[in-house]
């Protein structure tokens, strides 16, 4: 290869390493984990019983909870 191609490739390799490195981090930081709650009941609890006080908040902790 002729000196020009080889300062062509150098310049590739040192432009395009930063440009892999930032889409790489970006990509990998905007990954989401699971997300998921937890509840504690206590040992006596039914279907039946509430686990809130009012029934707008039973609603909204039923929208979020999912059942």
């Amino acid at each position: 290869m002729d000196w020009k191609r080889k300062i062509l490739w150098v310049l590739l390799l040192l432009t395009s390493t930063p440009i892999h490195l930032i889409y790489n981090s970006a990509v990998f930081t905007s990954m989401s984990t699971q997300d998921y709650g937890v509840i504690v009941v206590p040992k006596n609890y039914s279907e039946n019983d509430s686990l809130v006080n009012d029934v707008l908040s039973e609603d909204a902790f039923r929208d979020f909870v999912g059942f």
